[in-house]
This record gives structure tokens, sequence and C-alpha cells, in this order.
């Protein structure tokens, strides 16, 4: 995705200006990936970057398409572990409880994307998912960027995103998929349907 709502991480991707970016490399087709306690199966390749427990996926740029990872967020982690250093990046509003509902997991994300600068923000089409052999769930999301917040001139775009996640263990995964809603989102959802079924987790 990444609109407003993964800034830190479109920022670590296309400029390298923040410390600790993890280097960029190559997710070949059809190879599986391990990711914390996760492994997932990409029929395409991407371009791959990492942080801590977290990879951003992308094909044109995370602008433009990219596609979250993250796994094993604890009791009061931020929804994208950015560290306190991060200043905004980490606002208390978004972080996790072990606690928390699916419903209010959703509510979350929303919020996340809102304090982020998104407009017009919807969620919608919660349901159960398969998360490998673990019980999860999905949803929808829909925003645009604000064009008095606008980044690398992308204000005033539709986002369109779907997500997967699980919460067993009292931690909680997810993989985040988002793009502009012309063109990008539906020329690669079916890949993105296609990792989403890939997805091997077990309980700890």
């Amino acid at each position: 995705m990444s609109s407003i709502l993964w800034l830190r991480r479109a920022i670590c991707m296309l400029t390298l200006l923040l410390g600790g970016c993890g280097a960029g490399s190559l997710v070949k087709s059809n190879q599986p990936v391990k990711i914390g306690s996760a492994t997932v199966t990409s029929p395409i390749e991407w371009n791959q970057f990492s942080y801590g427990r977290e990879r951003m996926w992308t094909l044109d740029g995370s602008m433009l398409n990219a596609l979250h990872i993250y796994t094993r967020i604890k009791d009061r982690e931020e929804l994208t572990l950015a560290p306190r250093r991060y200043g905004r990046f980490r606002n208390e509003g978004q972080l996790y409880r072990a606690d928390m509902t699916e419903l209010e997991i959703v509510e979350l994300f929303a919020d996340k994307l809102k304090s982020e600068g998104g407009v017009a923000v919807r969620s919608r089409a919660l349901r159960p998912a398969k998360f490998g052999s673990l019980p999860g769930f999905r949803f929808e999301l829909s925003w645009q960027t604000s064009t008095s917040n606008a980044v690398f001139g992308a204000g005033g775009l539709n986002y369109r995103g779907m997500v997967i996640a699980e919460i067993q263990g009292k931690t909680l995964s997810y993989l985040l998929y988002a793009a502009p809603e012309e063109h990008y989102f539906a020329r690669n959802v079916a890949h993105v349907e296609k990792i989403f079924a890939s997805i091997q987790a077990k309980p700890d």
C-alpha cells in the first residue's frame, strides 16, 4: 500500500532516509518465505523490504501497490510496530490490546488510516477466514488520501485494501494488501488471494 497509513515504510523504501530500514531483496515466485511465525508463498516475484517482524512487498513502488506482513504483535504494541522514537507514527490510540474483539481490530485499522490523513475511510465485509491452520478473519478497507497531506504526489487518490488476520495466543498477525483503486488494486488481487491461501501458521 502504502499510502498515508504506511508512510514510514514508504519513506523507508523510497528514500532510505530512516535508520534501521532493511535492505531490499527479491521474493521469488513459488518459493516459501518464512516471516516470523508464518510462511507464505507467492505465484509472482515481489521486491521485499524488511524491518524486524514485518515485511513490505511491492511490485511498482509502495505508493502503487504493497503487501504488508506483520507477525506476533503483542499486547500494547502499535499496530504497525512503530517504536516510540518515531513520534506521531506511534499513536497511543492505535495500540493493539490482547482483549480486543475482531470488530475492535477492524476499527483500529480505520483509526490508523484516519490518524495518518486518510479521509472517507470505510470498512466492510468482516468475516471468518482460515489463517493457515488457525481460525482467523478478513475484512476490506477503502479510503482517500487527503490532498493536504499528499506524499510523493499521491494526494486525492482512492485506495482499496484487504486484510487477513489472526489473534490466537493473544498476539495479532496480519497481511494487508492495498493499492490505488484504479488499475493497480484489481491488477494483482488474484495473486494476493493466492498468497492469502498459501499461509502456513500453527498455534504456538
